[in-house]
């Protein structure tokens, strides 16, 4: 049968992601939490009591590829109660109240006098745990939830970080195993405080493992941006000589006396091709401008993760260095 929204509200809510670091300490065997997941988290973990899908329903298809159908069929399965953007779009699932979390969770903008609310969710998670203080739990732990350095997770973290300071504002309790690099990056230290006791070697430690990943993340668009240089010269040259094989055969049939009409006729052929050649340039154009950004975002990242390492290693030697 359908698992309902209780009308008892739980004590302790795990949320619960797909970090392979803490994922699998999830206290699923413990049933004083409430486990909360998200996607097709249900794969990995034995017990799920709330899931949350909250991409557009019409897309889950492509987005899920080759999982869909075991996912679309453990979503409409009762499984655990879905909260997803409306109601119904699953067996029984409920819809997120977006409208209430969004006006309970945000800041106003000041324009002289006026004053604007404004609130933003960058992700399901945060979604996830908006709604869990709603619920006024004891606790609140996060397990399977990194957000380490990448190009989706690293941004999506300041907007988690503010619901887990507004949880602890509400007197929740937060917890995380120790397993958890999660709010550790950086300096592990009271700002101003114990300057110069802090060993940073784990952190250091940690920072190789990211540097690799991003190295890696960069060597990728990097490829990619060779690779699309080179298409795109090869499409250069393919509409180049595309154009003189059309303006040959025009010269070669206006020589023959050949009628007008069967000259458009036979040059449309080379003028789709040329359509097709622009749209084809275009789109590698695009490709090529998106991968340069993301390059130059994972060689930023780099600069500023050997950057604090550097500055870490000089504050375990004991030289003094402002953080």
């Amino acid at each position: 049968m359908k698992k309902k929204s209780s009308q008892v509200k739980p004590q302790r809510i795990a949320l619960c992601g797909f970090a392979d670091t803490t994922r699998h300490l999830a206290p699923v065997e413990d049933p004083s939490w409430s486990i909360w997941g998200c996607n097709h988290l249900f794969q990995y973990l034995s017990r799920i009591d709330v899931c949350f899908e909250m991409h557009d329903p019409r897309a889950l298809e492509v987005r899920y590829g080759d999982k869909w159908p075991q996912y679309r069929e453990w979503l409409n399965s009762g499984a655990a109660q879905v909260y997803s953007q409306n109601d119904g779009d699953f067996t029984g699932s409920l819809a997120v109240p977006k409208d209430e979390l969004t006006a309970a969770f945000g800041i106003d903008i000041l324009d002289g006098d006026d004053r604007t609310p404004f609130s933003t969710f960058k992700s399901t998670l945060s979604w996830m745990l908006a709604l869990a203080i709603t619920q006024r739990p004891k606790e609140i732990g996060l397990f399977g939830i990194d957000m380490a350095v990448d190009s989706e997770w690293f941004y999506q973290r300041s907007n988690f970080s503010f619901f887990v300071g507004w949880a602890r504002g509400a007197g929740i309790t937060i917890s995380q195993p120790k397993e958890s690099p999660l709010f550790k990056e950086g300096q592990l230290r009271l700002y101003g405080y114990d300057h110069r006791t802090q060993d940073y070697a784990p952190v250091i430690e940690r920072l190789k493992t990211d540097l690799k990943n991003i190295d890696e993340e960069g060597a990728k668009f990097r490829n990619k941006n060779e690779a699309l240089t080179d298409l795109i010269e090869r499409l250069k040259g393919a509409k180049k000589e595309t154009r003189f094989w059309m303006d040959s055969f025009i010269r070669e049939a206006q020589s023959r006396g050949e009628k007008t009409e069967s000259i458009q006729e036979k040059v449309k052929i080379f003028e789709d091709r040329l359509n097709v050649l622009n749209e084809q340039l275009q789109k590698a154009d695009a490709e090529q401008r998106e991968s340069l950004t993301r390059a130059h975002y994972f060689d930023g990242m780099r600069d500023r993760t050997t950057s604090l390492m550097q500055r870490l290693g000089m504050h375990n030697r004991g030289e003094m260095v402002e953080m």
